[in-house]
């Protein structure tokens, strides 16, 4: 179940509140208890509901602020059902009812009622605003945090795979001479004869000699396999045949 937010039920009790002031100021009404009762439920239950139930909950809060003469001094109520709802039509449709409450009130006190109706409505529209926008925010907080798991979980095959390719390095290296070892760190690189001779100041000649050397110790065949031993190590399928 969704947490309920805390914004949403301070204005809906102050809501209330203001209701049963109404109820209790307007010479026409008295503090009626189902009233209070259907007040208080519409309350639990619009937080608790989905969308569709909550759609249903706000059109019976306007039927019920229109006809039943008790319930119509929770008009500030209903405005901040109706604006927390998300059918964008029926963020305004309080407002006919609430016209309506001159049958019931005083001409000061249906204008009392309606003024706090309009007040409560604007910090319900603005606690709205501040709830998308920190699901926004919180939205964007777990969509960052699961690109840093993404980006961690990266950086740890790297890691394993670099060690795996250092270990098979220094395997490849072992039985060498240090010139052979020279030698085969470039031919790992990709370095044909001519360009390891260049690098390391030698005959082409001799470098051949010496990865043929390479290749007799470490019982291959070509270069392919010697690179394959050098990045992937002795029991990778690409290395000894």
């Amino acid at each position: 179940m969704a947490q309920v937010p805390l914004e949403r039920v301070m204005i809906q009790v102050v809501a209330v509140l203001v209701g049963v002031g109404a109820s209790l100021l307007a010479p026409a009404l008295a503090l009626d208890a189902p009233a209070l009762l259907a007040a208080l439920l519409f309350c639990c239950l619009f937080d608790l509901a989905g969308p569709s139930v909550r759609t249903a909950l706000v059109l019976a809060s306007f039927g019920f602020l229109a006809l039943w003469k008790p319930f119509s001094a929770f008009g500030p109520l209903v405005a901040c059902l109706a604006c927390a709802s998300q059918k964008q039509p029926l963020r305004w449709l309080w407002i006919a009812p609430a016209l309506l409450d001159a049958r019931f009130f005083e001409p000061a006190c249906a204008s009392g009622v309606g003024i706090f109706s309009a007040a409560m409505y604007v910090l319900a529209r603005r606690s709205e605003r501040a709830l998308a926008e920190k699901r926004t925010l919180e939205a964007a907080r777990d969509r960052l945090q699961e690109r840093v798991m993404v980006l961690d979980e990266e950086k740890s095959a790297r890691e394993e795979r670099a060690g795996q390719a250092a270990s098979a390095a220094q395997e490849a290296m072992e039985g060498l001479t240090e010139r052979e070892q020279s030698i085969l760190s470039l031919v790992a690189e990709g370095l044909d004869n001519k360009e390891v001779a260049g690098r390391l100041y030698l005959s082409e000649g001799t470098v051949r000699n010496h990865v043929s050397a390479i290749l007799r110790k470490k019982q291959l065949h070509n270069r392919t396999q010697l690179v394959s031993l050098y990045f992937r190590g002795p029991n990778d399928g690409a290395g000894i045949p």
